[in-house]
């Protein structure tokens, strides 16, 4: 998805600024947190998403944006009519705050919030919210483009609708990225991108298949002259430099949402 084509498509049709990027952002880090099997934090992103799509709908009824809105009782004002309608789509007015509903029940009703319920926060669930979070974004993109661009939002609302597979898979400690065409490098890449910390050269070859102590440290290497890592004393850690490659593999290889690397950071510290 070109995150920078959805977000030009919502401003241009003077949409909430704050709230859209915003939006965004919080989409992108959903999806980032579900494909490393992170479900607590993808569904805080859940619901600070549901946040801000309940604020640009609200604005555009004419009520204006909430900074401290509650997105069930706006559910419930807007569904039972209580917001005026100003010439808004039956969509943008109906559809999509039932559609909301039910992904902020999804998230509400397990531990992506309240850690001390009885039913855990499960894959399950929180990649059925953030399949209902992509389908109100790609409603929103359709509803708000440019009719000059209906060929290229056909396209991304396509791209949207693809199954969702996590491009890292973990399993008993050992971690496997989701693409066998990927080079060494690449891998290597995505590996130390997805984990933002640093690894010794030895775990990664033991998550990458077929791959060997030398080749791995070999490539490391050369990578710390491009300065796409950092290499000291058999650790690795991606580099700015490696994170802006890394956003294009998993862009052009596992059609990524890849959020702002200082903030998914600070959220994976947490």
């Amino acid at each position: 998805m070109s995150v920078k084509f959805v977000r030009g498509e919502l401003l241009d049709a003077d949409l909430h600024e704050e709230s859209v990027n915003d939006l965004i952002e919080h989409y992108r880090d959903m999806r980032f947190h579900l494909a490393n099997e992170n479900y607590v934090e993808a569904g805080a992103h859940v619901g600070n998403f549901c946040e801000n799509l309940a604020n640009i709908i609200r604005a555009e009824t004419g009520e204006g944006v909430d900074p401290y809105i509650g997105v069930g009782n706006f559910l419930d004002s807007i569904l039972n009519g209580n917001f005026p309608k100003n010439g808004l789509d039956y969509e943008v007015y109906t559809t999509i705050p039932r559609t909301m509903r039910v992904a902020y029940d999804l998230r509400n009703n397990r531990d992506s919030v309240h850690v001390n319920l009885e039913v855990e926060v499960n894959h399950s669930d929180t990649q059925t919210a953030v399949r209902l979070c992509t389908w109100m974004l790609a409603e929103m993109l359709r509803v708000y483009s440019d009719e000059d661009h209906l060929d290229n939002v056909a396209e991304i609302i396509e791209q949207l609708a693809a199954p969702m597979t996590p491009y890292i898979d973990s399993y008993n400690g050992n971690r496997l990225v989701m693409h066998r065409e990927l080079g060494l490098q690449e891998e290597l890449l995505v590996h130390l991108y997805a984990l933002g910390t640093e690894v010794a050269a030895e775990k990664l070859t033991e998550w990458i298949v077929g791959s060997n102590g030398h080749s791995v440290k070999s490539n490391l290497g050369s990578m710390k002259k491009s300065r796409q890592v950092h290499y000291d004393d058999g650790k690795a850690k991606i580099t700015p430099l490696g994170v802006e490659k890394a956003e294009e593999i998993v862009e052009e290889y596992f059609n990524g949402a890849i959020p702002d690397m200082e903030r998914r950071n600070k959220q994976m510290a947490n």
